[in-house]
């Protein structure tokens, strides 16, 4: 079978290269070359006992050359399938229009055991000949098919022309013995069906590699690989779940994601479908339909999907017991998913339903734009699903208000990511979720943690907190240290708590530029590397303004020979500084770029605190800007007044 499966190869790429370089390839090809590359695939090469065995540099240019060929000219005969086929609904009783029929040329398979394939003859069932292919659409189950009908349905489905040897008859019943359908093995055979290699094998060290690397994902109660991609995906092709391990890497950047608005729980129904192979209910609103969700992710162009409630292991199946251990990678590595995610698709109105917003849902807790985790699920390639108009119009059917709401809050949240660490706690707070710890747990990808705190429902949100920001990105640490303006209430002095992050003013960011970093060091403790002025005055900022306006001061210093010098300082906040003799730590007014050029940034932010135990830790007590602080600086650094110095902060 390896130098038949090599020759059919070997004539499609033929084909492929005279196609895609037609003035070249094709008039060196053989005269015999096939001219269309679905009868290439059926053609099987004489070969000779001479014939060298093709390497696996060969093999490998074949098998890409041909998946490229097949993936960009029309080889295969059109696919149909539509609300009818799949669901027997009216298609124009659909509302959705991507959701009423799905055409292409890819080899997307059939879901219902009702209707035939499109690679299919159509004719009654009664005048099939026992030649003809079996019906082999995804809800088959391989025993029913038996060795040579499964042979014969990928065959046909993927335009091949593959006789049965040992292996191949040994692959395939080992789809039958563990009782799947056909689309569980389309899904599993379908990128790798050209290689020229033992398939079985390949899967077996792709599965492997994967349990390995979730394994290693997870030490003691921490995720320290955030990055580590979805246990499963939705292949829309065949309509099935699928491990992750199966995709080939070269497509796993064409994973796209769904995220989607919660109905209540009276408007939400259990289903149990075979595209998750029946291993946990699948809850969805009552109105949609898996299947036409399939037919509008087709239509968009996705091939993977991730979708929680399909891709997310439930309670309430047979598998229950794997629960725990899958959640406590899987939960909390949501946010890399959309992170990732080549599209996201909206569907702001609940799961597959038809896109509709009015000003009551802005305020629903319902709202896609209120729950908690659904904070971090968009990126800036998002479309809106459900859409029920056509043409990119979907906005056009919201009151103008609304639409521009909608618009102004979506745009904000598309690129929040990498923003400033309060911009984010901003956009969390009034969001709701059904455990209080979430709202935590939902910020780590966005806070660009480098691992993920443990996660547990009954976990205080303090404690999550607390957590996240040891893991939090150390830019955003340092937001917290120098523009936050009162002494933390929880376990860290240096940042703010939960309470006071979710109740209080948080600090514009606009404008600012602050570079440096809080770090953690091998003991674990919350360090800053950068300027200090070991006893400075603070005066004029020991009240608050009436009308909250802009507080000014004087920072009164000396040299070191004894000379005292007093400089401007502003507060931004209303948080009273005491006048005193405090311990000062400041940012660095030469940011990275500024450095290059010899620029400066305009403000410069220093902490003001004490030392404690023994003067080993310092303890915040607030926070102030100096302005025209290259300068400043300039002077403080020159006269020895401030210098670098490791600080240990409380």
């Amino acid at each position: 079978m390896v130098n038949e499966r090599f020759n059919i190869l070997r004539d499609g790429v033929k084909l492929a290269l005279s196609c895609l370089r037609p003035t070249t390839v094709a008039a060196q090809s053989d005269k015999n070359t096939p001219t269309e590359c679905s009868e290439s695939l059926s053609v099987v090469s004489e070969t000779s006992d001479n014939d060298p065995e093709p390497s696996p540099e060969l093999e490998a240019q074949i098998t890409y050359h041909l998946g490229t060929t097949l993936a960009k000219t029309k080889t295969l005969p059109e696919v149909t399938i539509s609300a009818f086929t799949e669901t027997d609904k009216n298609i124009s009783s659909i509302a959705v229009l991507k959701q009423r029929t799905y055409t292409s040329t890819k080899i997307v398979i059939c879901s219902s055991s009702d209707h035939i394939p499109y690679h299919y003859v159509v004719r009654p069932i009664s005048s099939r000949s026992p030649t003809d292919p079996p019906l082999a659409v995804a809800d088959t189950p391989c025993a029913d098919l038996g060795v040579d009908g499964l042979l014969k349905g990928l065959n046909a489905t993927l335009g091949t022309a593959y006789t049965l040897d040992a292996d191949l008859s040994s692959l395939l019943k080992s789809f039958i013995s563990e009782g799947d359908d056909f689309g569980t093995a389309y899904a599993h055979l379908r990128r790798r069906w050209y290689d020229n290699w033992n398939i079985r094998g390949d899967l077996n060290i792709h599965k492997n590699k994967d349990q390995e690397m979730r394994q290693k994902a997870v030490v003691g109660n921490q995720i320290v690989n955030p990055q580590v991609p979805p246990r499963r995906v939705w292949d829309l092709y065949s309509n099935r779940v699928v491990p992750h391990w199966i995709i080939p890497r070269e497509h796993w950047s064409n994973i796209w994601a769904i995220s989607h608005a919660w109905r209540d729980e009276e408007d939400r129904s259990e289903i149990w479908t075979p595209i998750n192979g029946g291993e946990w209910p699948v809850p969805i609103p009552k109105d949609a339909n898996l299947d036409l969700i399939r037919i509008e992710m087709l239509n968009l162009g996705a091939e993977y999907v991730w979708l929680d409630v399909l891709c997310l292991r439930r309670r309430g199946g047979l598998g229950d017991d794997l629960c725990e251990d899958e959640w406590k990678l899987d939960v909390r590595t949501v946010g890399n998913v959309y992170e990732t995610a080549k599209r996201v698709v909206c569907y702001f109105s609940g799961l597959g339903l038809p896109f509709r917003f009015s000003m009551e849902d802005f305020a629903s807790t319902r709202s896609w734009f209120r729950r908690a985790w659904l904070l971090q699920q968009i990126n800036g390639s998002y479309i809106i699903g459900g859409d029920t108009v056509g043409g990119d119009q979907c906005l056009a059917i919201l009151e103008e208000d609304v639409r521009t709401r909608f618009c102004e809050q979506l745009s904000a949240l598309v690129h929040l990511y990498r923003s400033p660490v309060f911009d984010v706690l901003r956009h969390m707070e009034g969001r709701v979720s059904t455990h209080a710890v979430d709202r935590v747990a939902g910020l780590a990808y966005l806070l660009q943690s480098r691992k993920i705190p443990e996660y547990y429902e009954a976990k205080s949100p303090e404690d999550a907190w607390s957590m996240l920001v040891d893991t939090m990105d150390e830019r955003h640490r340092a937001q917290l240290l120098f523009l936050y303006p009162e002494p933390g209430e929880g376990r860290k002095r240096w940042g703010p708590s939960w309470k006071q992050v979710m109740t209080e003013n948080l600090p514009s960011m606009d404008g600012i530029q602050l570079y440096d970093k809080v770090d953690r060091d091998d003991k674990d403790a919350d360090v800053y590397n950068g300027y200090c002025i070991e006893q400075g005055c603070v005066e004029g900022l020991h009240e608050k303004d009436p009308e909250g306006r802009l507080r000014r001061g004087k920072l009164i210093v000396k040299d070191l020979k004894g000379n005292s010098h007093t400089f401007d300082i502003t507060a931004a906040h209303q948080q009273p500084i005491p006048e005193d003799s405090y311990t000062l730590i400041g940012s660095d007014p030469w940011s990275p770029k500024s450095a290059k050029s010899g620029g400066e940034t305009s403000e410069q932010y220093w902490v003001v605190g004490k030392l404690i135990e023994s003067g080993q830790k310092f303890e915040k007590v607030s926070v102030f800007q100096i302005t025209n602080a290259g300068h400043v600086m300039g002077l403080l650094d020159e006269s020895g007044i401030a210098q670098r110095s490791r600080n240990i902060l409380i």
